[in-house]
């Protein structure tokens, strides 16, 4: 559940990430290859995982279970704010992810969070940057076995 909390708050630009840990004891396949650096563990009190909501309004959290599978969902007003993820392996057992928070410059119209959405050719991204963050995932070892 903290991996989906994680994801969950790497794309919402209202989450302020404060503490997170990786699996970095081995590299569990919880939900395939391509999501390796995307998980955030607990382990009583040596790994903690905390965010904070650093919006005005509040934030809800549902989830949805769809046979096997459980969805965890962020529910908010929208945003004139958009979360860019950049994803890079640095090696089989090493991730980073890069976390770009940015206004959109049309901040009055609705916006749907879309990868396709380009900003206008005037509009320069570095002006609306707010916050940039960096997560680093190193696993000792792989671990592929189904829990």
């Amino acid at each position: 559940m903290t991996a989906q909390m994680f994801r969950t708050a790497l794309l919402h630009p209202a989450i302020e990430i404060v503490k997170r840990q990786p699996h970095n004891e081995r590299f569990v396949q919880y939900y395939g290859e391509q999501v390796r650096g995307d998980d955030a563990a607990i382990y009583q009190m040596s790994k903690q995982f905390e965010i904070k909501n650093a919006g005005p309004t509040d934030i809800y959290f549902r989830t949805k279970v769809k046979g096997n599978i459980t969805f965890l969902i962020a529910i908010s007003p929208r945003s004139s704010q958009w979360v860019e993820i950049k994803k890079e392996p640095l090696s089989n057992l090493s991730a980073k992810l890069e976390r770009t928070i940015r206004n959109h410059p049309l901040e009055n119209q609705i916006l749907l969070a879309s990868p396709a959405l380009s900003l206008p050719s005037s509009t320069e991204p570095e002006n609306l940057l707010i916050k940039q963050e960096t997560y680093l995932s190193h696993y000792a070892k792989k671990n592929y076995e189904r829990r």
